[in-house]
């Protein structure tokens, strides 16, 4: 499922050239390290009104008046934070498209998100699905990632919703009346989720992240010696370009 290649970036001075493949693994991986660590809701109050966050990240909100505008400050603290190495090392560019980093930078980046990718080793080689039991028998296959929402236990009124990802499986409570999420739990652990509809299986699989980490490991090789020279990095769609 995480397969499918959509093409490549290339890391370019006068002196050396190198390049890192993309597709649908790497850009999970991306995800994945990116991320904030998960955190529990916290409803604050705010001018336009209360407003639901995990973290400092506004989730929800009683009017979108008051989601908008938390929305809008977040994102503004975003543009005066330090980027993330991935964010250095994979620009979001359109075919051909390219731009220019010191090639220090870059380096640095690259050895950070290396050691990010080894400390989350255990985590980012699994990537968790499920098997809804109201498809069965005609789809028998497990979904891969993804969110299953609408989720009932006995004897509890809440509402539940399942999200599947590389190296995360969370259940989230959700209020019954305003369906506002209430609560997260890591259910990596669980082989089933005994709901109303029948018991929901969980799917584990194997991934191979080693030649990211390789290809990465060669850019860093590749820019040892690079000085303070700019670098131009660029995105292809395919290997024809």
């Amino acid at each position: 499922m995480l397969s499918e290649q959509w093409g490549y970036y290339t890391y370019s001075t006068s002196q050396t050239r190198a390049g890192i493949a993309w597709g649908a693994l790497t850009s999970e991986v991306r995800l994945y390290l990116c991320s904030r660590p998960l955190e529990p809701f916290v409803i604050k109050t705010a001018p336009s009104g209360d407003v639901l966050f995990s973290g400092d990240v506004p989730v929800g909100a009683a009017s979108l008046e008051a989601l908008f505008s938390q929305v809008d400050e977040r994102l503004a603290r975003t543009k005066s934070e330090p980027r993330h190495p991935a964010s250095i090392l994979f620009p979001a560019l359109d075919s051909g498209e390219s731009v220019l980093e010191a090639t220090r930078e870059v380096l640095l980046a690259a050895e950070s998100l290396a050691s990010l990718l080894i400390a989350t080793w255990d985590s980012i080689e699994i990537v968790y699905g499920y098997i809804n039991p109201l498809m069965l028998p005609h789809f028998p296959e497990p979904q891969w990632g993804g969110h299953l929402s609408g989720l009932r236990f006995a004897d509890d009124p809440h509402f539940y919703s399942l999200q599947a990802e590389l190296g995360r499986l969370d259940l989230i409570q959700h209020d019954p009346v305003t369906n506002q999420p209430l609560k997260r739990t890591d259910i990596r652990t669980w082989d089933e989720i005994p709901s109303v509809i029948g018991a929901i299986k969980i799917c584990r699989q194997q991934v191979d992240v080693a030649p990211f980490l390789q290809e990465i490991r060669g850019v860093i090789e590749s820019l040892r010696d690079g000085g303070d020279e700019m670098m131009t990095i660029r995105w292809h769609e395919s290997a024809g370009d």
